[in-house]
């Protein structure tokens, strides 16, 4: 009787310590774990469960599922009806739902058991939430690299083509002998010209070559520019609110202009000329518990535009920054697409909040520089080393612009040589420079279709002459060059298409 004893508590031992060490496994697991009955009664639960729901194991047993699934805005007696209609061993349902002011994601896996007189479901509830949202991040980036890809070859081709028309109309505009009427038909295509630039730069956001070229800003007078383009030509009450001393942010100035511009105008349209627009600019510290699950810790300034409209039901806010989607019948989808790509180039976030009839916010988090100084403004005159005729030789494969900037140039009272790739332009540097007489700026198409182009044949040329001035001109390229010239022994960038002022305002920098 007595081994008997000792032989049961042994036994009870080991399955005392079986389910001890059951526990702690069940509660390390990141996951809510129960454990119902086939009444639907609770009889056991992991230290997720009882953490989610406020209540010890003991509390738990015996309470229906809703007690935990009603924490999710699910019901347990539908929940329960699911359980027991599934025959798989394992099944995961997906439940998208709205917990308070967030939109979650669930992955509940169930699992139907049978042990002697017990039976039952466990089930194990995942917030896959941040999973998702990556997921559909991933997706989007997926899609606009695709369009990207097209983006930037339409917008090299085009940026050729328009850099011809421009340089064309600006030659003509500077014949004495125009009338009024043809000078003001000048104007208008020029203007047109001008808003075709507009378009390609927005296409080369989606390309790879589209990278920010950065620089120290005040965010605060960045805003400012976005708002008045933005509202040109709305009826609209916005109202702009920044806190004081916000901290300088590292962009390119005219992409992130472009971004406020195209929200605020987004906006001013929901609002349909009855409603408001508040703009803030406040200093965010972001840590590992920020609620925005893409933004890094970090240091950033928040840029929030928000209007009074009709707002967007749940099921669009998904869509709202993919390409082609519109809510508006006319359009072309783009515009809130190409924000997203440039604040996602910016190492940013743009997120939306909205429901029908409370409006809608974006909000823009941009890296911050909190201490860096400002750059003092340049009161450099343009002009200056513009004085006497310079030496000017031009690198580019289309042979209508190498005429026409010949043309441009030999107007402006420059000696032009030009040459259709690198090759050529090098061995021209090294005859001038023999005869003494180097050129004094070397303007380089980065991209040539035959031949080398402007990256292999600056070092070549720097080789020959390390004081050598060139400037690197393109219309699209997938290298960082136009983001940063100077790495690349550049002295300036001029992107194309570009003008009688810009040609001017480049030479006279490299000059100066």
């Amino acid at each position: 009787l007595e081994r008997e004893v000792q032989v049961r508590k042994q036994a009870e031992a080991r399955e005392l310590g079986l389910k001890n060490h059951l526990q702690s496994i069940f509660d390390s697991m990141c996951c809510v774990l129960v454990v119902v009955d086939t009444g639907g009664m609770i009889t056991f639960a992991n230290a997720e469960a009882e953490s989610m729901c406020g209540m010890s194991l003991q509390q738990l047993k015996g309470r229906p599922l809703h007690t935990v699934s009603g924490i999710y805005g699910i019901s347990g007696d539908e929940l329960l009806a699911r359980l027991r209609n599934n025959g798989e061993q394992w099944r995961t349902q997906r439940f998208e739902l709205e917990l308070g002011e967030r939109r979650i994601h669930l992955d509940i896996t169930s699992y139907p058991f049978s042990v002697g007189d017990d039976a039952g479901f466990v089930l194990r509830i995942d917030d896959v939430t941040r999973h998702v949202t990556l997921e559909q991040e991933l997706f989007k980036a997926e899609k606009l690299k695709a369009i990207g890809l097209l983006a930037g070859g339409i917008a090299h081709d085009f940026n050729n083509l328009l850099a011809v028309i421009l340089g064309n109309v600006n030659l003509m505009q500077h014949d004495g002998r125009l009338s009024d009427a043809t000078a003001r038909y000048l104007a208008v295509v020029e203007q047109a010209v001008s808003n075709a630039k507009k378009l390609t730069r927005e296409l080369l956001t989606f390309s790879q070559g589209g990278d920010p070229r950065k620089k120290l800003v005040d965010v605060g007078e960045l805003v400012r520019k976005g708002i008045d383009c933005g509202t040109e030509g709305a009826v609209v009450a916005c109202r702009f609110s920044p806190s004081l001393n916000l901290w300088p942010v590292e962009v390119d100035a005219e992409q992130i202009e472009l971004v406020i511009s195209k929200m605020v105008a987004n906006a001013a349209q929901a609002v349909n000329e009855r409603g408001t627009i508040d703009i803030t600019c406040t200093n965010v510290d972001a840590d590992d518990q920020y609620p925005q699950a893409q933004l890094p810790p970090g240091r950033y300034v928040a840029i929030t535009i928000a209007d009074n409209g009709p707002g967007m039901p749940s099921e669009l806010l998904s869509r709202v920054f993919d390409p082609y989607f519109s809510t508006k019948g006319e359009g072309r989808g783009l515009g809130l697409a190409i924000c997203s790509s440039i604040i996602g180039k910016h190492r940013g976030l743009l997120t939306v909040d909205s429901k029908p009839e409370q409006g809608t916010i974006f909000s823009i988090y941009l890296p911050a520089a909190p201490g860096a100084l400002l750059p003092q403004q340049s009161s450099a005159n343009t002009g200056k080393g513009l004085g006497s005729p310079l030496r000017v030789l031009v690198m580019d494969d289309d042979s209508m612009i190498r005429d026409i900037v010949k043309a441009m140039l030999s107007l402006l009272g420059h000696q032009v040589t030009v040459t259709p790739d690198g090759g050529e332009a090098i061995l021209r540097y090294r005859q001038e420079m023999d005869s003494g007489a180097p050129p004094d700026v070397v303007l380089m198409d980065l991209v040539v279709a035959h031949g080398m182009g402007g990256k292999d044949a600056v070092r070549e040329i720097l080789a020959l002459d390390p004081g050598a001035k060139v400037v690197v001109c393109s219309g699209y390229s997938d290298d960082p060059i136009l983001a940063d010239p100077l790495r690349f022994g550049f002295v300036g960038a001029l992107a194309k298409p570009y003008d009688f002022k810009d040609l001017q305002r480049i030479i006279a920098e490299v000059v100066s």
